[in-house]
């Protein structure tokens, strides 16, 4: 088990959002990296049903850094409330959380 590599998961409004997101974040070794996926969330606001595009995000971090990676997308993104959820990660491969553990600082 490898309990201090976590997957962020982050839904963004534009792609030039989720992009500066993602790249504060390795840059500043809050993540060792990202992957943005186009989508569409549907959620109901105000009784109505609502459609929108959106960019997920994926970051690859350790349990140490993620109050700085979430105080940055905080910091980054234009919601009040953000999407941020937090997947441990039950296995991966030994020399990628190796890798993961040296991006991120």
């Amino acid at each position: 088990m490898n309990e201090d590599i976590v997957s962020v998961y982050v839904t963004c409004p534009t792609l030039e959002i989720a992009r500066g997101i993602a790249t504060e974040a390795v840059n500043g070794d809050h993540a060792a990296c990202a992957n943005m996926l186009p989508g569409t969330r549907i959620y109901k606001w105000d009784a109505q049903i609502v459609s929108e595009a959106e960019v997920v995000v994926f970051l690859k971090t350790t349990r140490a850094a993620l109050p700085r990676l979430i105080a940055l997308i905080e910091r980054l993104h234009p919601d009040d409330v953000p999407c941020i959820l937090l997947f441990p990660i039950e296995e991966v491969y030994p020399p990628f959380s190796n890798w993961v553990r040296d991006q991120v600082r």
